[in-house]
């Protein structure tokens, strides 16, 4: 793993670690992080015994939420591959049918393109569902809020409320590069306050 991306997560989680002690907490941890990880893919291995998929019978959001993880497991750790395939062979299968659904019909785009076809669109109109208020932590529709992960990240993110619901909420935010823009954050780990 590269002394970036070993960089990026220590910001991530709030770890101010060089390269190498970020190694070196590994190595120590690695017994018990590797028994973790062995529990939670042995639920999903054995979830996966009951049916094909691992909400039902048919491919789901759930399924392609998942896979991320998986994938990065088995393609950045070495003996990874191996493992999963001889320990959690339905979940081996599983990865292997979910991913052979691809990535459906993308063209490459500059990050520049990307940003211009940002400031040329307005965000859609949400539905009357989605716009109310939340009791628990008095905000409404046009408060001005700071979002921020509860367990990962130091960046909090400040925008307008422009809908809440149970599960999510989304804010209107405006830069600069990229003109107006909605962003949707799930509600479960993460700190919401008004500005």
């Amino acid at each position: 793993i590269s002394d970036d991306f070993l960089r990026d997560r220590a910001k991530m989680m709030r770890l101010d670690l060089t390269p190498e002690a970020n190694r070196a907490k590994g190595v120590a941890e690695a017994p018990y992080i590797l028994s973790q990880l062995h529990i939670a893919l042995g639920w999903l291995d054995d979830a996966l015994a009951a049916t094909g998929f691992v909400s039902g019978n048919a491919l789901s959001y759930a399924d392609f939420a998942l896979v991320p993880s998986i994938w990065f497991l088995t393609t950045r750790v070495s003996d990874a591959p191996a493992m999963v395939e001889s320990q959690f062979p339905r979940l081996a299968d599983w990865l292997k049918r979910v991913s052979a659904c691809g990535y459906g019909t993308r063209e490459e785009i500059s990050g520049e393109a990307a940003l211009a076809i940002a400031l040329a669109s307005k965000p859609e109109t949400l539905a009357s569902g989605q716009i109310k208020s939340d009791d628990v932590l008095g905000i409404s529709v046009g408060d001005k809020v700071a979002i921020t992960p509860e367990s990962f990240g130091t960046e909090a993110v400040s925008g307008i409320v422009a809908a809440i619901t149970a599960q999510r909420i989304t804010l209107h935010w405006n830069g600069p590069d990229v003109g107006d823009v909605a962003i949707h954050f799930p509600r479960l780990g993460y700190v919401i306050s008004k500005v």
